[in-house]
């Protein structure tokens, strides 16, 4: 019989953000060792997706297709193409 171990809400929720921070720190330390590998591939295939954060905004998310490398995800106002130009 297995037991299930109860996390308050905010403690799932800090852990997270602390995990996303961690994510996003090895990600950008990466940088160079992900474009060898995109370039070493001939290149990307970029796909865009945005999912809506319960009224904090979208979060996009810009991914290799061939790789599946997320390059980039960001929290924007809105999937409109003024707020993801860059």
């Amino acid at each position: 019989m297995f037991r299930t171990a109860s996390i308050p809400n905010t403690t799932a929720q800090r852990l997270c953000r602390r995990f996303l921070k961690y994510f996003i720190a090895v990600h950008l330390e990466s940088s160079m060792q992900i474009k060898k590998e995109i370039e070493k591939n001939g290149g990307y295939v970029l796909q865009i997706d945005g999912t809506q954060n319960h009224g904090r905004g979208t979060r996009v998310i810009l991914k290799d297709s061939i790789s599946g490398i997320r390059l980039l995800s960001a929290r924007v106002p809105s999937e409109k193409s003024d707020h993801i130009k860059h």
